[in-house]
């Protein structure tokens, strides 16, 4: 569960190290594992092409909060796997449709298993090599 000002760590190879949470879409006052959500890169790489300061939308792909319910397509389901934190991928929205676009190439560590049953997110799934 994340909320604006939540500091969370992009696992992937995009070129950002630590973001912070400005807003949280589909007008919630908090977000849970898999809601989009738009990011301030507060540390990035050297000579990447992302820079301090810049915004972009996110995906939350592990998140510390333990076990609670989960709504997604009018099913409740218990999840209850508890990372140590919260760890989020840098995304663009597609042109044509809700597809989500990863932005870098490579993501580090497994992601969570919950991502399956959200839609537009099959391209992100394909990138990790474990999913938890």
């Amino acid at each position: 569960m994340y909320q604006p000002g939540t500091k969370l760590k992009i696992v992937d190879n995009s070129g950002g190290v630590w973001c912070r949470v400005i807003k949280v879409y589909k007008n919630k006052k908090y977000g849970v594992l898999g809601d989009v959500c738009l990011v301030s890169i507060t540390r990035n790489i050297a000579h990447s092409k992302f820079r301090k300061g810049n915004l972009s939308k996110a995906i939350v792909i592990r998140s510390n909060r333990g076990s609670s319910y989960l709504k997604d397509k009018g099913k409740l389901m218990w999840y209850n796997l508890k990372w140590d934190n919260s760890r989020c991928m840098l995304v663009k929205l597609n042109v044509k449709g809700q597809e989500l676009v990863p932005l870098g190439s490579r993501v580090k560590g497994p992601m969570s298993n919950y991502l399956r049953y959200r839609s537009g997110v099959q391209k992100l799934l394909s990138l990790s090599k474990r999913s938890l």
